[in-house]
């Protein structure tokens, strides 16, 4: 919530939410610079999460009786940018789990991120009794 924080200034109250609020957050997130570098902008998928997660929080608040208005059916979502994943051919995968590497713990778990579809942040958080 980062980028609300910069969007709000650190603080807005429920009774200051309404339509052109949230109309203007969505606007903010698709203009929105990164965190983590000055000269980025965040993605339009990364703006799509971010905004997914802002209305869940105000259906939320909405159903706690926070808000008086339910504000995320009356708001429009960002579309998505198609995305071409890519992904390793089956020889690119022989090569890899060929090849040398000086961190055994790390090739495994690349290997495996290969073959499962996980995400790195995914795999670090597995316990045993998930596999």
């Amino acid at each position: 919530m980062g980028h609300l924080k910069l969007f709000t200034g650190g603080a807005v109250r429920f009774r200051e939410m309404d339509e052109a609020f949230c109309k203007d957050s969505r606007e903010f997130l698709l203009q929105a610079g990164s965190t983590r570098s000055n000269r980025a902008k965040i993605s339009r998928n990364t703006a799509v999460s971010y905004f997914s997660k802002f209305r869940f929080a105000l259906k939320q608040a909405y159903k706690a009786g926070f808000l008086k208005a339910d504000l995320n059916s009356r708001i429009e979502g960002i579309k998505p940018d198609e995305t071409e994943r890519k992904y390793l051919t089956m020889e690119e995968l022989q090569k890899l789990a060929k090849t040398a590497c000086s961190v055994p713990m790390m090739k495994q778990a690349a290997l495996f991120s290969a073959l499962t579809g996980l995400r790195h942040s995914d795999i670090n958080k597995l316990i045993w009794s998930e596999i």
